[in-house]
């Protein structure tokens, strides 16, 4: 995939600024739903096989989708 303008991210190849879950980075419940991925994978109950700002962004999308938020 070739990104031609903005910041790309070596790691995943997308630029920041099509990051598709951008809009819930820097909200509570990003860093609620981080925090809980984080617990989990210290105490090895969860192993991560993706990008953890992917894994929280669909959360937090999910959650959106559900009508729970209020963003």
């Amino acid at each position: 995939m070739e990104i031609k303008s903005g910041q790309v991210d070596q790691k995943t190849k997308i630029s920041k600024e099509n990051f598709p879950y951008k809009r819930y980075q820097d909200t509570e419940i990003w860093k609620l739903v981080e925090k809980i991925i984080s617990d989990l994978a210290t105490n090895n109950d969860l192993k991560e096989i993706t990008d953890r700002r992917y894994i929280v962004g669909y959360l937090c999308q999910c959650l959106d989708d559900g009508g729970v938020l209020k963003i």
